[in-house]
């Protein structure tokens, strides 16, 4: 697992190399082992990588020379063409993806598809194109401002471009807390940040941003290696351990999230045979280890925030699923409140 990211700068000042450097320092969950970077005197493009990936030793970002200007990629995931399979090596479909671009400038994303993000900075045109894949899977959001168009895989990268810090509203986010699983996306939290969505994409150039859509004309369906299934552990973790994971679920996502954990111990308490009940005795467990983690803390933050009304009224919700999610991402938000410089309005 990778991030990319990059700015690209409206002034006429020579990019500054800080900047680009602290994005990547900031992006530490996903690929934060190898830290590559492109730094040209408009744009930069990022690359990190986890170790596994490092351990190629192929270029990242790949540049490329054609007509005496320069072409250089970075992607997280694997564009997919009816020539190169998504299982080729990375490096082959970077260097394939790049020269198709060269020929065929941003017409290539009709002929791309798969779960993927990627940026391209054109030198010749002065350019940077981002293209999300036809799946969803990979996010790739961005700020645009009057100084510089930044874009990261992680969020945490473009908070120093916020032009009035990070404000949150406080009916906002309670809304989002209590929303149906998967009916809201934490990165709506952020009023200056936009996100690109499958299938679309973004030309940046000193002119501003340019937003398309566009249709694969021919997705191709490649051969995919076997998958392993992975079985989560049959087991819920006391608080101190409860702890660690809802503080690196909360720094992978930036913001408070707790449905991809919570949907893998449904999952794992669900493949236990023998016990009907193994299910609800683990969901139990769980539902007390978050009110001792939470009782453990100092929740004033919380009741300035939600007020005590409905945080009592969260002992009385009957539905143990919802109880225990609206714990974790409660907890979570006095992290998020913790670790970043948030004003809640």
């Amino acid at each position: 697992m990778g991030a990319i990211g990059g700015i690209f700068s409206y002034t006429s000042s020579p990019l500054d190399p800080m900047l680009p450097v602290c994005m990547s320092r900031s992006m530490t969950i996903r690929g934060g082992a190898v830290r590559e970077a492109y730094i040209g005197k408009q744009a930069a493009l990022l690359q990190n990588m986890s170790s596994k990936e490092s351990r190629s030793a192929l270029p990242r970002p790949l540049t490329r020379t054609a007509n005496g200007s320069a072409y250089t990629i970075v992607a997280d995931g694997a564009p997919c063409t009816s020539e190169l399979a998504a299982e080729e090596e990375l490096f082959d479909v970077a260097e394939q993806t790049l020269e198709a671009y060269i020929a065929l400038g941003t017409d290539i994303a009709e002929t791309l598809s798969g779960s993927f993000t990627l940026a391209i900075l054109d030198e010749r045109r002065s350019e940077v194109l981002l293209l999300c894949g036809t799946e969803s899977g990979k996010s790739l959001f961005f700020v645009n401002d009057r100084d510089y168009f930044a874009f990261a895989s992680e969020i945490k990268a473009l908070l120093r471009f916020f032009p009035d810090g990070i404000r949150i509203g406080r009916e906002r986010l309670w809304s989002y807390l209590t929303a149906p699983c998967g009916s809201a996306s934490g990165a709506e939290l952020y009023a200056h940040l936009s996100s690109l969505m499958p299938c679309t994409g973004i030309v940046c150039s000193a002119m501003g941003i340019s937003r398309f859509s566009y249709i694969p004309t021919s997705i191709s369906n490649p051969k995919k290696p076997p998958q392993t299934p992975i079985t989560p552990p049959l087991f819920v973790p006391e608080p101190q351990e409860l702890k660690r994971h809802l503080t690196d679920i909360l720094f992978a996502f930036d913001y408070p999230q707790f449905d991809p954990w919570m949907i893998g111990t449904i999952q794992a308490s669900k493949q236990s045979t023998g016990d009907p009940t193994r299910r609800e005795r683990a969901l139990k467990k769980l539902d007390r280890s978050l009110r001792e983690l939470l009782g453990d803390t100092d929740t004033s933050l919380l009741s300035y925030l939600f007020g005590a009304e409905r945080l009592s009224a969260l002992e009385r919700e009957r539905n143990l699923a919802k109880r225990i999610r609206l714990r974790g991402m409660l907890y979570q938000t006095l992290l998020w409140a913790e670790h970043y410089p948030i004003h809640f309005v």
